[in-house]
């Protein structure tokens, strides 16, 4: 809400504000200060290619909105998301604690265990975890399930896979998922607590930057008038 309120002051003050002093300033032959220069220039080069401005905004939605109908560009586009710094994790770890939440319900519930997995494939919304719960499923059904930790899978974590594995062996699968669930879901909660903290004084210094630039475009013809009417 606090950028959206930003923009709509930044749009006001380019397109109504700033001509005004533009107008003011070139009566007099005199030189805006650089700030004010600066916003003049931005405003001027929106005003004069908005089309293509316009256009090429209509084509990023069509290709994003392409992109993520196609089956193989979602795939490609969850692939970059987790591979991002902080979030990649973030979004693993929810995923991982979602999946093993509902493949605890539907295993207590009397599901066969390939049966949730084939359930679970679906649910996911990451295209990459849920390939990796398929994969999951077809070592259960070649009987390979014991192996489940030592097969390779680049988003599981492996101590996730070594839980489930014990869990298969002595028969409290549903309580080892539980305890896996509530396990990430800690820490995604810790982790998002951790990303606010960090992200906020960031914020704060960004909106502070983009204020003061504005102020200063502002005011600072304001206080040079006294020079234009002067000179």
């Amino acid at each position: 809400m606090v950028i959206s309120a930003l923009a709509a002051a930044a749009a006001v003050i380019l397109f109504y504000v700033v001509p005004k002093f533009t107008d003011f300033y070139n009566q007099f032959n005199a030189q805006l200060p650089l700030p004010t220069r600066l916003l003049i220039g931005l405003q001027g080069a929106m005003s004069k290619y908005w089309p293509a401005l316009l256009v090429g905004a209509i084509l990023a939605g069509f290709l994003a909105s392409r992109l993520l109908s196609n089956e193989r560009g979602k795939a490609w586009l969850d692939r970059q998301f987790l591979r991002l710094p902080v979030f990649g994790n973030l979004i693993v770890k929810g995923n991982i604690a979602r999946f093993t939440m509902m493949f605890h319900i539907l295993f207590r519930s009397g599901l066969p265990i390939i049966a949730c997995l084939d359930i679970l494939a679906d649910a996911v919304k990451t295209s990459a975890i849920a390939g990796e719960i398929r994969q999951m499923g077809n070592l259960f059904r070649e009987g390979r399930d014991s192996r489940l930790a030592e097969h390779e899978f680049k988003y599981f974590p492996p101590l996730a896979l070594q839980m489930m594995t014990i869990g298969l062996e002595s028969g409290s699968l549903s309580d080892i998922l539980h305890e896996i669930s509530n396990h990430d879901s800690k820490e995604v909660q810790y982790t998002s607590r951790q990303l606010t903290a960090i992200l906020e004084p960031i914020l704060t210094l960004v909106m502070g930057i983009f204020v003061l630039v504005l102020a200063l475009a502002i005011f600072l013809p304001m206080w040079n008038l006294i020079k234009v009417f002067n000179g």
